[in-house]
């Protein structure tokens, strides 16, 4: 089932990673009408054929924009500048969300009329120093995050964009802001799976 939301998927160097996260999507309960990349890394990006067949023969809004050297808060300002939708939805290419993970945070953005709905993500660690460093920060719990948050346009009117000039906490300093401004957020049952 296609939706009218604008995925922005800001990527620096994980080909790898990109390609099974788009080729995911075609197993999802619903889909977004467009679909926007930002690639900040020094090469081209490939996207695989099938994606690019399914985009076409579901009329699915396919953009990749070239912004290189560009941290993430400034590809995903781009990538919601662009968006044509009302919605938008943030995934990076190392999260990988469920087949319910859309249907999910739409479905509780509209029954409960909220302004959008926080990520949740679980961290996993194959290797023993990757767990050790999950047992000293984020832990075995799924944790409130950017990546997997589904939230109206009318959310960055209010609460500005992100910082474009740091590398990471962008999307704390945002997150903080949102809450300043009371926004009407909600926390999603549903998480995303993050591997480095």
């Amino acid at each position: 089932m296609i939706k009218d939301v604008s995925l922005i998927i800001p990527n620096k160097s994980d080909e790898d990673k990109l390609s099974i996260l788009l080729s995911s999507m075609l197993n999802w309960k619903a889909i977004p009408n467009e679909i926007i990349i930002i690639n900040t890394s020094e090469n081209e990006i490939f996207i695989p054929n099938d994606f690019r067949s399914f985009c076409k023969n579901k009329n699915i809004g396919f953009y990749e924009y070239e912004k290189k050297h560009m941290y993430p808060g400034g590809a995903r300002n781009i990538g919601i500048k662009k968006a044509t939708n009302s919605l938008l939805a943030f995934l990076d290419t190392s999260t990988y969300p469920s087949n319910e993970w859309l249907s999910h945070g739409l479905e509780i953005i509209e029954n409960g009329n909220y302004d959008g709905v926080w990520g949740r993500t679980y961290y996993e660690a194959n290797l023993f120093i990757s767990r050790i460093f999950r047992a000293c920060t984020y832990g075995e719990r799924p944790i409130q995050t950017f990546p997997g948050s589904i939230l109206h346009k009318d959310v960055f009117k209010n609460c500005g964009l992100f910082i474009e000039s740091t590398r990471a906490g962008e999307d704390a300093d945002f997150m903080s802001r949102v809450d300043l401004h009371n926004m009407n957020i909600a926390e999603s049952e549903n998480f995303l799976k993050y591997d480095k």
